[in-house]
């Protein structure tokens, strides 16, 4: 029962919970290199961004600002990636496999827990070291349910 439970725990932890559906685009500091995707199938557009808002976005492109129509965009993303899902993919991936074949090797349900959880810790920490050496994209637009930042626009 002890078990159930701290797997339970571990569960709630480790994986994020589902984001509720919202239109609006997400918050990013001006500036920051962003990449949109045109809804038409354009070549990407790479840019700094200077202004997001539920109607448009407008971006630096090579000294020429440019705004566009966000029905007229099927993605903006940010550079940048977090190293928070790392961490949860780590720790998930090894927490199973240890959950799958650490019984062997115990001798009680007091030590399973502390194994599984300690090997959670050490899968949690090489996920987010090859999470952190991975420079990748983050989704601001459209926000889905993967996404990490749900704030407002400015």
């Amino acid at each position: 029962m002890r078990l159930t439970a701290l797997v339970a725990l571990v569960g709630f932890v480790v994986v994020p919970p589902a984001a509720t559906a919202q239109p609006m685009p997400t918050v990013a500091a001006t500036n920051t290199r962003i990449f949109v995707t045109p809804a038409t199938g354009g070549p990407l557009i790479a840019g700094s961004l200077l202004s997001l808002t539920a109607e448009s976005v407008a971006l630096l492109v090579g000294g020429d600002t440019r705004t566009l129509p966000l029905h007229g965009v099927k993605r903006i993303e940010r550079e940048g990636d977090p190293t928070g899902d790392g961490v949860q993919k780590g720790a998930l991936l090894l927490g199973l496999a240890c959950f799958l074949m650490c019984g062997q090797g115990v001798s009680n349900g007091g030590e399973f827990g502390r194994v599984v959880v300690s090997n959670m810790v050490i899968g949690g920490l090489i996920g987010w070291q090859l999470d952190r050496d991975h420079i990748g994209r983050s989704q601001i637009y459209p926000v889905t349910q993967g996404s990490r930042d749900t704030a407002a626009p400015r």
